[in-house]
């Protein structure tokens, strides 16, 4: 009895497409635990600093009350390393802001609910210029921040 070639192939193409369905739900659960990880570290680490009686003057740093850290998406430090990511991928090492600009920077950041978008593109996925699909600062580095690596001007040496 020989099978129908058009139903093995049908079999084998359906075969392959539960197999990309299931690589794709692991790629997808593993950056959702790594992103239930990621929060759960910066949230032991904001209770340990309230234990050790020091998150009050952090949150004087920062410029937070305790109210306006259970309102933003991700942390200060995390939005804060998020930043520093996004700009050193960007090509800069910091900006060059005025203190009430920064600040505006900084709160955009520790407020925005694309941190997950943030996270994968800083980590490599995407193409560079995608993070302007989703950063609220994204035009503002563009603006303030300063290069990794000042050209030089071209020209002979003297």
């Amino acid at each position: 009895m020989n099978a129908d070639p058009q139903s093995t192939s049908s079999t084998g193409k359906l075969s392959q497409r539960v197999r990309e369905i299931g690589r794709r739900f692991v790629r997808y659960a593993t950056k959702r635990f790594d992103e239930r990880r990621f929060l759960a570290r910066h949230r032991a680490y904001i209770e340990q600093l309230d234990r050790e009686g020091e998150l009050d003057a952090v949150l004087e740093v920062v410029g937070l009350t305790r109210e306006q850290l259970t309102a933003l998406q991700v942390s200060p430090i995390a939005s804060a390393e998020l930043m520093q990511a996004m700009l050193a991928r960007r090509g800069f090492r910091s900006i060059d802001a005025d203190g009430r600009r920064a600040e505006d920077l900084q709160l955009r950041c520790r407020a925005c609910k694309s941190w997950r978008e943030c996270r994968r593109w800083v980590a490599g996925e995407g193409q560079d210029g995608d993070y302007r699909l989703f950063c609220p600062n994204a035009e503002d580095f563009e603006e303030v921040g300063i290069p990794t690596k000042v050209r030089q001007p071209s020209g002979g040496r003297r």
